[in-house]
Formats: structure tokens, sequence, C-alpha cells
């Protein structure tokens, strides 16, 4: 964790090489901002930095303890609401199938639940992939996980999306889905939920060709 001082001479230098700079972003786990006083974070915000991006994958606590990821829900809740009243805009990572197969229920409801307490300016979303030596896989071949299929983790991400009741931008087009989907929400809602059907039918029928003709062409309502 870098601290408010490291943090302010970093904007510092980057405002005197870039002085028509308009903000700056910034990745951050959510215990980064919670051990910041909202002092310090209001500081940072006049400082330029006003972007930030948080993985919080999930809003389940069974889900977030399972992969050891060190926060719970109520502290990624804290750390959005720090930010808010620091008037710092900020993006949300959450990843389908996080969950597999035995833990889907919880993953979607703890989400819903967690976003629409929450203001981001945007949701980007991705699908859980496995990476040679990562500890998951271990968990994997032991049975202890159960991965969700990319198809599942479509309909996943239609449920979530489904009961979001918050003005944001649903960017799914990250290469790890399925199907690549952005829009408004909750101007575009409903036309990202029939598009998103239209897929699963699609997949379902199995017309994959007319399918994955959509699928590239499909990148945005906007």
């Amino acid at each position: 964790m870098l601290s408010p001082e490291k943090l302010l001479k970093i904007a510092s230098i980057i405002k005197s090489n870039f002085p028509e700079l308009e903000y700056i972003s910034a990745f951050a786990r959510s215990d980064d901002i919670t051990r910041k006083t909202q002092d310090e974070l209001k500081i940072l915000h006049d400082s330029g930095f006003n972007r930030l991006c948080i993985g919080i994958e999930s809003g389940s606590d069974e889900v977030l303890n399972f992969h050891n990821k060190g926060v719970t829900s109520a502290q990624n809740l804290q750390a959005m609401q720090m930010l808010d009243e620091a008037n710092i805009k900020y993006s949300c990572y959450i990843m389908l199938g996080l969950g597999g197969l035995d833990m889907s229920e919880s993953h979607i409801s703890g989400t819903i639940n967690l976003l629409n307490h929450a203001n981001p300016f945007q949701l980007t979303v991705v699908t859980l992939v496995l990476f040679k030596g990562a500890g998951l896989v271990e968990k994997v071949r032991n049975h202890e996980f159960h991965r969700m299929p990319p198809f599942d983790a479509l309909k996943e991400g239609r449920q979530i999306l489904s009961q979001l009741n918050i003005s944001t931008i649903w960017d799914a087009t990250h290469k790890t889905n399925l199907y690549p989907i952005k829009g408004r929400i909750p101007l575009h809602k409903e036309k990202l939920l029939n598009r998103i059907d239209s897929a699963i039918n699609e997949i379902e029928s199995g017309n994959l060709k007319q399918y994955e003709l959509k699928r590239w062409s499909n990148w945005g309502t906007e």
C-alpha cells in the first residue's frame, strides 16, 4: 500500500510533466482505501486522483473467503462509500463464474446486493479463467471447486444485470466473456437483456455460426 505522502508526490510529478492532465486514475484494493482517513482521500482527490478501479469481483463473503481475497463485502462497500464522500469516481470489476457451480447463487445475490448499494460509474465484467500455476487449479483437480462453463457464466451475468437498480455502464466486452456487450443502464438495460437472451437462444438451438457472426458485431449499444 502506498502512503498518502507517496501518492501526493506521484501526483505532483505527473502533473508537472502533463500540465493539461484532467485526472489521474489508478487501481486500488478496498483495504488500501479504508486504511486512509476521509481527509486523506479528499486531499488525494484534490491532487488529481479521481478515477479508481476496484476489483471487488464478488459481493458474497462465502466466495471472497473461498478465494482468500482478504476483504469482506462490507469492507468493499465501506471503501466505495468513502470514495463517494470524497467525490472520487470509481469503477468496479466483477467476475462471472467466481463462485463456480456450488456458490453461484451466493455470488449472484451478494453481488447484486452490494452493487445496488454502491455508485460506480462503470462495471467491468469479466469471466473466470484458470491460468497454469494458479492455486485454484489444484482445487479444481481435487474437486473442491467445480468450474462454471462459459455458457452458464453468461446466464449468471444476465441474472446480475437484470436486478441492478443503479445508473452505470455495463461493460462486458472483455475477451474472457462468451458474449461481449456494453451499454448504459438503466437506459439500455432492456436492450442488453434482449441481446443476451438472443445469444442464449442461438447457442441453445445449436446455431453457433449465426451466434459467432452476431457476437463480434455487438460490442455496444451506444
